[in-house]
């Protein structure tokens, strides 16, 4: 218990870092935990508009389908990433 407490307030991150693997991004968690992973705009390049809604939905944002595929794209991934 004493090690976890001192490498908690010793931690000091460089810089955030990104590990891609097979086109999915893998942003750092420093609570601890598994890092979540998100589909690459490649990958959501492949997939209609109602899908992107659909998986938007089931990730707590609102897309407009009325919105060109790109920027449903980017809403959506940058959404993803925080």
């Amino acid at each position: 218990m004493l090690t976890w407490i001192k490498k908690f307030f010793n931690y000091t991150p460089s810089s955030p870092t990104n590990e891609i693997i097979n086109g999915v991004t893998s942003t750092p968690n420093y609570l601890g935990g598994k890092p979540k992973k998100v589909m690459s705009k490649k990958k959501m390049a492949a997939l209609t508009k109602h899908q992107l809604e659909s998986m938007g939905r089931d990730e707590g944002i609102e897309l407009d389908r009325r919105l060109t595929k790109s920027k449903l794209i980017n809403q959506l991934h940058s959404h993803l990433k925080r």
